[in-house]
């Protein structure tokens, strides 16, 4: 009798390597949102800075 009940070592080792691959690729992308949104919130400061300081100028003009 050939009872197949369970998984084979190679079913797993590609099943945990396909998880690996698949997590990599999603730590990849979060990590690149949150640098392009670091990114972007620093412009927005100094964009901030720089339309207050205009203001700022004109109205002691």
């Amino acid at each position: 009798m050939n009872d197949e009940r369970g998984f084979l070592l190679t079913e797993l080792t590609v099943t945990i390597a396909l998880l690996v691959v698949v997590l990599a690729v999603g730590f990849i992308f979060f990590f690149f949102c949150q640098r392009s949104f670091s990114e972007g919130e620093k412009k927005t400061i100094v964009q901030s800075n720089v339309r207050l300081a205009a203001n700022y100028i004109t109205k002691e003009v």
